[in-house]
């Protein structure tokens, strides 16, 4: 957390602006932060406020239609983007960012079936995390699905290799992990950029802890 995960998806954002407009999916708590950090970054000259609209609401009574015409980025909440995933392809986002991907984690949740087809759809799709989940593979195999869904087509494969998948009496377990290196190498090579401290925060020194009376 805090190694710029969000002006980096702003900058991504920004290099495909010819095929705006963009959806930014996030935490609730988070969209505010989004609009700030869009308008602050991009600046006046290449993004005005009105052009970045946050849905409060799923229903059409709860938006200012004029204001929802004239976005070019539209932030929304999990919650809200699983109930308005249909009406929001109709927008044609040809970039989508789904800030603190984790949440989309579980193939059976209906927030992810619902909001994968929208990742699957656009031309580029930007997922970001500050939890990274690699001791547990099997909470990044729909996310990869939804990035190269040829590639990552089976989860039954997926978990054999790299989840150490065992048939237990109610199915198959993906609990575990396996070949953790060979998966880490083959994100690094295709899909992944990890951000760590060490590499970013050279200059500072280590973290200290102090008791205050």
């Amino acid at each position: 957390m805090g190694l710029g995960k969000t002006i980096q998806g702003v900058a991504a954002a920004a290099s495909y602006r010819v095929e705006w407009p963009v959806l930014v999916i996030c935490p609730s708590s988070a969209r505010y932060h989004w609009r700030h950090e869009f308008l602050m970054w991009m600046g006046e000259d290449e993004l005005k406020p009105e052009n970045v609209h946050v849905f409060l609401s799923s229903k059409k009574s709860g938006q200012d239609t004029d204001k929802v015409k004239n976005a070019r980025i539209f932030i929304i909440s999990y919650d809200l983007c699983s109930r308005m995933a249909k009406e929001l392809e109709d927008f044609n986002c040809q970039v989508v960012i789904a800030d603190e991907c984790h949440y989309l984690k579980s193939p059976t949740a209906k927030r992810t079936q619902a909001i994968l087809p929208l990742l699957q759809l656009a031309k580029r799709a930007i997922l970001l995390s500050g939890t990274p989940a690699l001791s547990r593979p099997v909470e990044l195999f729909t996310q990869l699905h939804a990035l190269q869904p040829e590639a990552w087509a089976s989860l039954q494969e997926y978990g054999l290799r790299y989840c150490d998948g065992k048939k237990g009496r109610f199915g198959w377990d993906f609990s575990g992990a396996s070949r953790v290196d060979e998966l880490y190498t083959l994100l690094r090579s295709s899909v992944m950029i990890r951000r760590l401290k060490a590499d970013l925060l050279r200059g500072l020194p280590p973290k200290r802890r102090a008791l205050v009376r």
